[in-house]
């Protein structure tokens, strides 16, 4: 049993600055909370995609400064705003020492960290968050990087429904199921939802042995209302992906007149749609010609592609530089170019 007026938990494949604890006790010195939550560098296996790396990054991210622990409980459990992970926080001993005997014998494949926390969560008095990154967290070395059969992370995946029955149990033994209930819904949503994507994202087969392994797997964990309940989502979620690749399929995408413009020339881009968006990309990836200007009527101050559109006004200044009209509809070019021929822009100028 530990005895340490401070608990400070560090995962075997991950580290922690030099300066750590120093900095730390400095902080917590100045008003004792219980929760004192800081920053982490996130550090990817080779294997960890950069999407994946900026969501953990964002995850990770503490909420600063002093928090009610009611708001930390709901940030955490209830709308998932805040990471439940036992690492990157530096808290009261005796509070963890308590909430440790409160928790279950039980071998928890996946999810113990919540468990734990929401535990902690309980019985804690404060919270505060800084910024310092104090923490390196090398993601991907664990479960995320391991490859292994469907059959036993499905397995992992649905048998975190029973985090969710342990947190049911501590809520009693505390008499804090009233003012748990929104907490404790979303702790049931989190590992369903943890599962079903799970289930989604995974390149299987349908093999009428693998189907009824997977079956026999979930019927231990998961009541028949919620295996209904994901066979509806996944359903949900096929038509979604279906919908998404028509879209992709049957997207129009409009190449640059590179005849049109000379290279390294500088021009007013007319249009801000999604014709307008496609050149300026191009333009923007290849370093064809120099965008001085990028107008449109409608969209006169908005930022896209982090460039602020201009008005028709704003053309006057640029005087002989060529303008191109970023727009499908031939009518509507028709009509941009007649707008401004009667602006007082020469014709020989136009697009």
């Amino acid at each position: 049993m530990s005895k340490g007026e401070h608990i400070l938990f560090l995962d075997a494949d991950d580290e922690l600055e030099p300066f750590t604890c120093e900095r730390l006790l400095q902080v917590y010195e100045e008003h004792r909370w219980d929760i004192l939550q800081f920053g982490a560098e996130i550090i990817g296996e080779k294997t960890v995609n950069k999407e994946k790396l900026q969501s953990v990054s964002k995850y990770m991210k503490p909420v600063l400064g002093e928090v009610s622990i009611s708001k930390e409980r709901e940030l955490c459990f209830e709308i998932q705003k805040n990471a439940h992970n036992l690492c990157g926080k530096f808290m009261n001993g005796t509070v963890v020492r308590r909430a440790f005997s409160l928790l279950s014998d039980d071998r928890l494949l996946m999810g113990e960290d919540l468990y734990a926390f929401y535990a902690i969560s309980l019985l804690a008095d404060g919270y505060f968050g800084i910024d310092d990154k104090l923490y390196k967290y090398y993601f991907g070395s664990g479960i995320t990087g391991n490859k292994r059969c469907f059959a036993e992370l499905l397995e992992i995946y649905s048998s975190s429904v029973r985090v969710y029955q342990h947190c049911v149990e501590i809520t009693r033994k505390l008499n804090m199921e009233e003012e748990c209930r929104g907490l404790l819904e979303g702790i049931g949503r989190n590992v369903k939802e943890s599962c079903i994507s799970f289930v989604c994202t995974s390149d299987v087969t349908t093999e009428k042995k693998q189907v009824a392994a997977a079956e026999n797997i979930l019927k231990q964990y998961w009541t028949a209302e919620d295996i209904q309940y994901m066979c509806a989502r996944l359903l949900q979620e096929r038509i979604r992906m279906r919908n998404r690749m028509v879209e992709i399929i049957h997207k129009k995408h409009w190449l640059f007149p590179y005849n049109k413009v000379d290279k390294d020339t500088e021009i007013i881009l007319y249009g801000a749609g999604d014709v307008g968006i496609d050149y300026y990309r191009q333009i923007k990836d290849t370093d064809y010609c120099k965008v001085i200007l990028w107008v449109d009527k409608g969209k006169c101050g908005s930022t896209i592609e982090n460039s602020i559109i201009s008005s028709i006004d704003d053309i006057n200044i640029c005087e002989k530089t060529a303008i191109l009209i970023a727009v499908e509809d031939e009518d509507l070019r028709n009509k941009i170019k007649e707008d401004l021929v009667d602006y007082g822009i020469e014709d020989d100028r136009i697009l």
